[in-house]
């Protein structure tokens, strides 16, 4: 099949390719190839592609989406923001530069967003990613520390086919990490290190077998995929490297395809240059028969079904209004209650809101509202969407600024800019924005404890940059307060 997929892909530019079959319940490589044709002296077809470390794009996100569940920060249901961001000079973009705004977890992995991955590795740490990466036999990595960074979960880390099957074999194996082995030995063990979770790789198989994804390969929207498979794509930056990996209840496969020379290829893109590739191989070694036997199995016995926030999937808060159950670790299970619901007293003759300091006396009942960050109401506004906010609060109501917490969103932390060279500094400005908790209130913005101007919460506060190292403080009229120091140099030209 790889000799046939050559001469299908040779006129679209994609001049090699490997292939990795192993049988995951044994960790034995059943079949391999380095290329399309080993005698082909066009190509570096001799050069053992199987070996050769290559960027995954997309195809590492199952391992960050399970590795954040076994750390108790996400459950599969959360939903998460798919927005604009900013990491100190690294600005993550989805592969069709478009935003949804929220999505459940689950969801961005099977539509293989990248912003929300981004946003978990940041919150699971580079490190830690990588470290588990290198225990789960993945050598090609530096182990320089700070080498890689967040953009390490969307490809800029570099592993072979090899790796990968390594990695998938795991995963369909329950999470445990055997090296794989060439040779059938019948009084060999097999050495296993406990990697990821049983309940962990659960899920994972789970979101990855969904069928209802853009990355399922259009030629086989009508033959469809094998059955009983999980699988993930990849496209690395710049279509130089296409991925497709995944399992069926015997065996993992992954196919590569590329250039060696890095050439980049229009058609380089995982779902439907090597999806198709996959799909092909696994029909082609498992046992059908056993594949369609339609079996729910058990489930992993540290997984426990626990009550979520039916919106959010979220550990429900006492404003969330309806509840459903979901899956989680037993000894893991995330604590932040959901964000997204809020219970406010609402005076029922002016229709504002109230609070303990101005109840009394007054006809008022508790409705609850959907809360939304700041930065997703300023998306919901520039989409033209619409949602339901809470009203303003009394007038005659004392600020509970005790209940509120401000959080920087701009400048990053640790953030260094630069001035840009030939353009008058009064004619540049830095945006100082803070998350606000959705809450009504006004920010009164301090640059080195001088009084530099005023917005609404939620709102940008532009300032006019000036070289130095400066404290920025914004107060709201709560009383909440929150700093961040920025360092602004000359253009880097004239440092």
């Amino acid at each position: 099949r790889m000799v046939e997929a050559g001469r299908e892909l040779e006129p679209l530019g994609i001049g090699a390719g490997a292939a990795v079959v192993v049988d995951h319940s044994s960790a034995e490589v059943r079949a391999i190839t380095g290329s399309f044709d080993f005698w082909d002296d066009r190509h570096g077809a001799q050069i053992p592609g199987f070996a050769v470390a290559r960027s995954p794009g997309s195809a590492l996100k199952p391992f960050l989406y399970a590795l954040a569940i076994d750390a108790g920060l996400a459950l599969p249901e959360n939903l998460v923001l798919d927005l604009p961001v900013h990491y100190a000079g690294y600005s993550p973009e989805n592969y069709d530069g478009d935003f949804v705004g929220l999505i459940s977890l689950e969801e961005a992995l099977s539509h293989s967003l990248n912003v929300p991955f981004v946003r978990l590795l940041a919150g699971l740490g580079v490190e830690r990613f990588v470290g588990a990466l290198g225990a789960a036999g993945v050598t090609s990595l530096s182990s320089t520390p700070g080498y890689y960074g967040l953009s390490a979960a969307i490809g800029s880390i570099e592993v072979t086919p090899l790796e990968v099957a390594g990695l998938y074999a795991a995963l369909a194996h329950g999470g445990s990490f055997r090296p794989l082995r060439w040779l059938r030995d019948p009084g060999d063990s097999v050495p296993e290190t406990p990697w990821l979770s049983e309940g962990a790789s659960y899920l994972t198989r789970r979101a990855l077998a969904r069928r209802d994804r853009p990355d399922f390969p259009e030629r086989r929207r009508m033959s469809g995929a094998p059955p009983r498979v999980h699988w993930k794509t990849g496209t690395s930056y710049g279509h130089r490297d296409a991925w497709a990996a995944g399992s069926g209840p015997d065996t993992t496969a992954v196919v590569w395809l590329g250039n060696f020379d890095q050439r980049p290829a229009f058609d380089l893109v995982g779902s439907e240059a090597a999806g198709p590739l996959l799909f092909d191989l696994l029909e082609a070694v498992e046992d059908r028969r056993r594949s369609e036997v339609a079996t729910a199995g058990e489930l992993p016995r540290d997984l426990k079904p626990i009550e979520v926030c039916a919106y959010s999937g979220y550990p429900p808060s006492a404003a969330c209004p309806t509840r459903r159950r979901a899956l989680a670790l037993r000894e893991q299970v995330p604590t932040q209650r959901c964000p997204y619901h809020v219970e406010v007293d609402i005076d029922l003759t002016t229709g504002l809101a109230l609070n303990p300091s101005c109840r009394s006396g007054r006809r008022y009942e508790t409705r609850v509202y959907r809360t939304w960050p700041d930065r997703l109401r300023r998306y919901l506004e520039r989409e033209q969407k619409w949602w339901t906010a809470p009203p303003p609060l009394d007038p005659s109501c004392r600020p509970a600024g005790a209940t509120q917490r401000l959080a920087f969103l701009s400048p990053p932390d640790g953030h260094v800019m630069f001035l840009i060279p030939g353009l008058p500094t009064d004619r540049q400005e830095v945006p100082f924005e803070v998350e606000s908790g959705g809450l009504d209130s006004r920010l009164s913005w301090f640059v080195d404890g001088r009084f530099a101007g005023k917005t609404n919460a939620g709102e940008r506060f532009w300032w006019t940059p000036v070289a130095g190292d400066h404290e920025v403080m914004a107060i709201a009229d709560t009383g909440a307060t929150v700093e961040r120091r920025l360092v602004v140099r000359g253009s880097r030209s004239g440092l």
